[in-house]
């Protein structure tokens, strides 16, 4: 597993991705209308040099936005690396507040959301 910057990815195979997932190329949030190819992000890439996972944010105010988080394959880390090195840029770049906005029906990503905090910060 590779973790690269999403600018360092082919725009077509990232807009490829995000139309997989989201079934669209951009994304409305409380905070706005979002552009994939205007977020900055992190893409996995296995041998193949194939997208297994991308994730996607938007810094301001000092606040780190997850606005995408998707993976091919569950349980197997990917997400949770994207959200690693999301958590770090956030640090980097004196966030105070790192957010993951979903609907109450997107049980999956409640549940991975939840599991990941309270892993992370959990013991503190």
């Amino acid at each position: 597993m590779q973790i690269i910057a999403k600018r360092m990815i082919a725009a077509d195979t990232v807009k490829d991705f995000f139309i997989q997932h989201w079934e669209t190329t951009q994304v409305v949030f409380s905070r706005g209308l979002f552009h994939y190819a205007e977020l900055e992000g992190f893409g996995v890439m296995d041998e193949n040099e194939k997208i297994t996972g991308l994730g996607t944010y938007k810094l301001s105010d000092h606040v780190c936005q997850i606005i995408s988080l998707n993976s091919e394959h569950e349980n197997q880390g990917v997400g949770s690396s994207l959200l690693y090195v999301m958590e770090n840029i956030a640090k980097e770049k004196n966030c105070h507040t790192i957010k993951a906005i979903t609907t109450n029906d997107n049980l999956q990503a409640l549940k991975f959301f939840s599991k990941a905090w309270l892993c992370h910060f959990g013991n503190r």
